[in-house]
Order: structure tokens, then C-alpha cells, then sequence
């Protein structure tokens, strides 16, 4: 299996992939009606944006600028890798910290929690590479 890239849209095509195959996640998931952009700031400067129906994870896109959605998560690329690839943040003190910005309904996102908990885990096992070196 081929790593995705870090901070590029492998990642986001790579997640819809292994989510949008997994019935365990299909399960949990199918009360996910959102849309959702993950915002990395300087230096990347880079916008992905998808969308939930029923679970299913649709419509990946790169974006430039900002891209209006239920849940939009903003970092820096630095605290998006220590989520991510070294693991060294968990998403939860990230947003307890604030070194992640949620612009969205909280109650909405917490209520949902174990879901999202359950995809930042299937992101974080696709194990992303910081270059293209490292596939």
C-alpha cells in the first residue's frame, strides 16, 4: 500500500477510500448528513472540503480560499501533523488548547464525537508521509 502525502488531497481520497468500505464505520456513521473543511494555515495554505451523506464520505476537493461548510477545522500544518502523523496531540487537546480552530455547531460535533473520533483514527492509521520520499 502506498502512503498518502501529508497535507494533499491522497489524504482526503485515501480516507473516503478506507471509510466508504468499512461497514463497521458505515454503521456508526449513518446519521452524518455534513459538509466539513480541514483549513491548513502558513505555510501549506491548503483547504480540502468534503461532504457526509448517510456516512458516506463525498465530494473531496481541494480549494483555494475559504469554503463554507457545517464543521470547519483550521490548524496550523505543524499541529495537523502532530494530529496526524507523529500522533504526538490527540485531536481533543487540540481543540481544548485551541491549536484548532472549530467554526461550527460544538454541540453538534460533540454529540457526535465517537464518530469522529472513530475517522480520526482511520486518517491517522493510513499512516501519511511528510514526503514523497518516505512512501
Amino acid at each position: 500500500m502506498t502512503r498518502p502525502l501529508f497535507g494533499s488531497r491522497e489524504v482526503y481520497d485515501a480516507l473516503a477510500d478506507a471509510l466508504n468500505e468499512d461497514p463497521k464505520w458505515l454503521a456508526k456513521a449513518q446519521v452524518l448528513n455534513y459538509t466539513m473543511t480541514h483549513v491548513y494555515t502558513e505555510p501549506l495554505n491548503k483547504t480540502f472540503t468534503f461532504r457526509f451523506e448517510g456516512g458516506k464520505l463525498l465530494d473531496v476537493r481541494e480549494v483555494d480560499g475559504p469554503a463554507p461548510a457545517d464543521f470547519v477545522l483550521t490548524a496550523s500544518p505543524e499541529v495537523w501533523e502532530r494530529m496526524l502523523v507523529s500522533q504526538t496531540i490527540t485531536p481533543q487537546i487540540a481543540l481544548v488548547t485551541r491549536k484548532i480552530h472549530v467554526d461550527g455547531s460544538m454541540t453538534t460535533l460533540l454529540k457526535h464525537i465517537t464518530v469522529f473520533n472513530y475517522l480520526l483514527a482511520v486518517l491517522t492509521g493510513l499512516e501519511p508521509v511528510m514526503s514523497p520520499d518516505e512512501r
